[in-house]
């Protein structure tokens, strides 16, 4: 593993239990997540596209991009501040 990205819910699929993060401004591939690898306390039917996670990507992955250890990122800032920083 690598890096820690921000990124942004971009599509749920809650009927199958998995979603899909992109970095925030847009770049780069679509990282896979499953429900299982949200935070505690958070459920898949709780997220909104556009919330945003830190997430170490893993890019290698067979099945495509992956997204793995996902947190709340530690500041609470709106999307136009962590945009602001990337």
């Amino acid at each position: 593993m690598g890096d820690i990205v921000v990124g942004k819910v971009v599509s749920i699929k809650p009927e199958k239990g998995f979603f899909f993060l992109r970095n925030l401004d847009n770049t780069g591939p679509e990282y896979f997540a499953h429900k299982d690898d949200l935070p505690r306390g958070f459920h898949i039917e709780d997220l909104n596209e556009g919330m945003a996670f830190e997430f170490e990507p893993l890019p290698d992955n067979p099945k495509g991009p992956r997204a793995c250890n996902l947190r709340v990122p530690k500041k609470r800032r709106s999307l136009d501040d962590l945009l602001a920083d990337a």
